[in-house]
């Protein structure tokens, strides 16, 4: 597993276990085999593809699309679907447009 407590520049997919207790800036897509706990801020959109998994206790500043397994735990600014999308207890979500 990788932790990260500063900013993921550059990148915008992941492939492998990270731990973000920091900033990823853009969109952050997370491929079939990854898995991120975001415990920060992704800048833009999160894409959680089939296969991948996430866990949100931090702040999505875009939209959420969950088509693995997410559990929401804390707040996505936009919107947030997909059936892979858990929203837990006191999370936050806005509203879809």
């Amino acid at each position: 597993m990788r932790t990260e407590t500063g900013k993921v520049e550059g990148e915008t997919t992941l492939r492998d276990d990270l731990d973000l207790d920091g900033m990823w800036i853009g969109d952050c897509e997370v491929l079939a085999g990854g898995r991120l706990r975001l415990h920060g801020t992704v800048t833009g959109n999160l894409t959680v593809r089939e296969g991948g998994k996430a866990s949100v206790f931090g702040t999505v500043r875009g939209n959420l699309l969950a088509e693995g397994q997410t559990a929401v735990h804390g707040t996505v600014h936009a919107w947030a679907e997909g059936h892979g999308v858990d929203l837990r207890p006191g999370c936050k979500v806005g509203p879809r447009p």
